[in-house]
């Protein structure tokens, strides 16, 4: 698992910021889920017979408890990258989800009196209900989807078989692609604000611009911050373990204490390359970037022309 996934994977884990994310892309903006009626649940769906073993392991899983005691099971599912398998892989999530499910029923039913042939064969009664479960695949990549939403987009239907289409049931994924999400600003948790420093990730130059731009990052919460630190890198951001302690973090001076004091120690061309573009920019003056180059400041003025000269 990659640093993104595993970074993605512990933001997400927190039971707010989980609901969030049901609610306003899967449920339309309602608050359905109830942040304190989450409790977590395995993330590990194995079956096991004479024919062999299967394991699947989720994300992220949470039991919900609505009001009147009856439970549901939520399965989220981060994507960096497309995954051209992804239908019948939840599929096979949600049926390994289910499996276990009637596993423990039928062990708890062997202590039970079944009353028809059909439960004593079965070992479940006919009154047994497992729980639904429901799957949410967030893909937080770069690339434009291209991969399946659907068994049926999986499935190669020939002119001479087209007509058996009416007779495999389609199974279509729960899916949200978070740069495209056009009511990101309906979060009700930092994710909003996680959401639009995540896809700023690979450009110094964009994530400057979003954090003078969005004055919820004056004071954004440590989560929030270490979250996009670790999944940017900790060799752009710096001295993180002083920020961990803290509730709320200025990432405008975080940004500029740590992130541009690490051109400093990067390669001279590509801190030129940078700097350049900060002070073509506005964010920086020219003095400043001389400075961080330990040069002086019409050196780096000559060096920059040099560098737009040969530019693309």
């Amino acid at each position: 698992m990659g640093r993104n996934d595993i970074s993605l994977k512990s933001y997400l884990s927190d039971k707010r910021r989980f609901a969030d994310l049901f609610n306003c892309t899967l449920m339309g903006g309602s608050q359905v889920i109830d942040p304190n009626r989450l409790e977590n649940s395995p993330t590990v769906m194995s079956v096991s017979d004479e024919n062999g073993f299967m394991e699947r392991i989720n994300d992220i899983s949470m039991k919900y408890t609505f009001e009147d005691s009856s439970l549901a099971l939520i399965i989220l599912e981060n994507q960096e990258y497309i995954d051209y398998s992804m239908p019948l892989r939840v599929m096979l999530q949600q049926a390994l989800a289910y499996d276990a499910q009637l596993r423990d029923i039928k062990s708890q039913n062997k202590n039970h009196k079944l009353k028809s042939g059909g439960e004593y064969l079965s070992k479940v009664k006919k009154t047994d209900r497992i729980l639904p479960v429901v799957v949410l695949v967030a893909y937080w990549g770069e690339d434009e989807w291209d991969g399946a939403r659907s068994i049926h987009d999986m499935l190669r239907f020939e002119p001479r078989t087209e007509i058996m289409r009416q007779f495999v049931p389609d199974y279509k994924i729960n899916f949200v692609n978070i740069k495209d999400y056009k009511d990101s600003d309906n979060f009700k948790t930092e994710l909003r604000t996680f959401s639009g420093l995540y896809f700023c990730k690979n450009s110094k130059i964009k994530m400057s611009k979003y954090i003078e731009t969005h004055r919820e990052c004056a004071n954004i919460d440590s989560d929030t911050f270490l979250a996009i630190a670790n999944i940017t890198g900790s060799g752009n951001i710096k001295g993180l373990e002083k920020y961990k302690d803290k509730e709320e973090i200025n990432m405008c001076k975080a940004f500029e204490e740590n992130w541009l004091d690490g051109l400093e120690k990067g390669k001279e061309e590509g801190a030129l390359e940078m700097l350049c573009e900060l002070v073509g920019d506005g964010l920086i003056k020219s003095e400043e970037a001389a400075k961080r180059m330990n040069i002086t400041e019409s050196a780096f003025n000559e060096k920059m022309k040099r560098a737009q000269a040969y530019a693309p």
